[in-house]
């Protein structure tokens, strides 16, 4: 997976990645760049990035 690391600097993606995706696809969609948003939706699945996103901010860019 191709995220940069100062995104998640509090954190290890590697153990995170699995375990909470609310938190993860939060920060990407926050401060990531286009590909990451892209990657992350890859990895986890559209479906399941549109329902994060929408739990979690009206704010934050839903595009990707």
């Amino acid at each position: 997976m191709q995220i940069r690391k100062i995104i998640l600097l509090d954190t290890d993606i590697n153990k995170w990645i699995g375990i909470n995706k609310k938190t993860v696809v939060k920060r990407i969609f926050e401060r990531g760049n286009q590909d990451e948003k892209k990657e992350i939706s890859c990895f986890y699945g559209n479906k399941i990035v549109d329902v994060i996103l929408k739990s979690v901010s009206k704010y934050i860019v839903m595009e990707y």
